[in-house]
């Protein structure tokens, strides 16, 4: 399943006569894209279940990090840096 990347919003000014209709079309395409983003999670439920995990896998993965030793320990701390 390959991942799409759902745009940051910017933010822009715009003329006053113009902003409610750029808005409209603006937050419809965001919704548009999350909504997208959602069907195409959840077509594929078994992908879904594979990669979601709670707080009790996640001590799961780092007891067996650090059964393995202090630089996979080190690799697994790591890896919630980017959290």
């Amino acid at each position: 399943m390959q991942s799409r990347r759902v745009s940051i919003i910017r933010y822009e000014k715009k003329v006053w006569y113009q902003a409610p209709f750029y808005g409209a079309v603006e937050g419809t395409k965001e919704a548009l894209g999350w909504s997208q983003e959602f069907l195409s999670i959840f077509a594929h439920p078994a992908e879904l279940i594979k990669n979601i995990s709670g707080p009790v896998k996640v001590v799961s993965v780092g007891q067996q990090a650090a059964s393995e030793g202090l630089l996979t320990m080190i690799r697994f701390a790591q890896s919630f840096r980017s959290i």
